[in-house]
């Protein structure tokens, strides 16, 4: 039997975040008044992989010519269109759950509405840098390069026009 956390979603981000800031588990553990052991079974491998990702301490260090501060705000841009993209994925599930609401008799239909067309901004606003990038990419593919194929008859193997 599995005891649910005393901590909402929303504490753990505030936890890692802290951690990546590098904050101790005492003083969190002290904080958020859970053990250390708690936060540290919860956190591991999710540091490890994100110090990984971010070329952690590297990251932080001011790069010493153009060329190196450009493949590090390129790098960061990456990092930052996937999360952003996982965040996007996220809230567009929760809006889709919240539209599932959409007409149940509980509740003002109005709040529901405007719940369900946050969550829908949120991720689309999310998802911006990572979309951009893409963008950004295919003004980049030359003519002799073959094209993206998207869409949802490319999808489904429907022959492209």
């Amino acid at each position: 039997m599995s005891s649910r956390s005393k901590l909402s979603d929303d504490q753990w981000l505030q936890i890692e975040a802290a951690l990546l800031a590098g904050e101790s588990v005492p003083a969190l553990s002290a904080r958020y008044a859970i053990s250390e052991s708690a936060i540290r079974k919860r956190m591991r491998g999710r540091l490890t992989m994100m110090r990984e990702l971010c070329s952690w301490p590297d990251a932080v260090e001011s790069p010493r010519s153009l060329s190196a501060q450009l493949r590090a705000v390129s790098r960061h841009l990456a990092l930052a269109a996937a999360f952003g993209s996982a965040t996007a994925h996220r809230l567009a599930e929760l809006a889709h759950d919240q539209a599932g609401l959409l007409g149940a008799e509980s509740g003002d239909a109005g709040d529901q509405v405007k719940r369900t067309l946050a969550l829908i901004a949120g991720a689309n606003e999310a998802a911006r840098i990572g979309l951009n990038l893409l963008n950004a990419k295919t003004e980049v593919v030359g003519e002799e390069d073959e094209p993206t194929r998207c869409g949802l008859g490319h999808f489904y193997g429907e022959a492209d026009p």
